[in-house]
């Protein structure tokens, strides 16, 4: 029985849907809805965690009303561009774009300082590399622009990533990348380039 059991499980596992062992109609998302939102929690938690951006007492119920209101908008409207290979200009303007749209939700309220660029296109770009790793989209136009990147340009020590307000000041950022990556597209260069350690 046990055997069958497993067998069960393993065979509804690589259809793709995942089913409660039980009772084959509960059923869960599939792999790659799994994927992608784990990717959003991976990616919104690495845009967040250093850059404080909540006013200080906020609750956890307003920080992922929040969350949420950002995503729903990224996942609607910003990321479906990128089933297609997106140009540069298209890029710095989808991040512009969330970063307005955000700083208008009623859910902003919350914010210490508005949402920044520097927040806005680490979320953004975390996220395309995660899907542009499986394949699912092409290869985007940017890297995520963050400490350990910026360590490897000429900017270290001299930008931090959380406080990039302007397109401009972003854009120093991708220039000081892309003198150190040469010809190597950005997304493949900080592939071989990143390293927590």
């Amino acid at each position: 029985m046990k055997k069958k059991l497993i067998n069960k499980t393993l065979k509804n596992h690589s259809s793709g849907l995942l089913t409660h062992p039980l009772n084959s109609s509960v059923s869960c998302m599939n792999k790659k809805d799994f994927l992608i939102e784990e990717f959003w929690m991976l990616s919104w938690n690495a845009s967040v965690q250093r850059a404080k951006i909540y006013k200080k007492g906020t609750n956890e119920e307003d920080r992922k009303e929040f969350r949420k209101d950002v995503i729903d908008y990224c996942t609607n409207f910003i990321i479906p561009m990128y089933d297609l290979e997106v140009a540069e200009d298209k890029h710095l303007a989808n991040i512009q774009s969330l970063t307005n749209k955000v700083s208008n939700f009623s859910s902003s309220r919350i914010l210490n300082d508005g949402y920044k660029i520097g927040v806005a296109q680490k979320l953004l770009n975390l996220k395309l590399k995660y899907l542009w790793c499986l394949n699912f989209i092409p290869i985007p136009p940017h890297c995520p622009v963050d400490r350990i990147i910026l360590s490897k340009t000429s900017l270290k020590d001299k930008m931090n990533w959380t406080q990039i307000s302007t397109i401009e000041e972003y854009m120093d950022a991708i220039y000081a990348i892309k003198l150190v990556a040469g010809k190597k597209p950005l997304a493949e260069w900080e592939l071989d380039n990143f390293d927590r350690s």
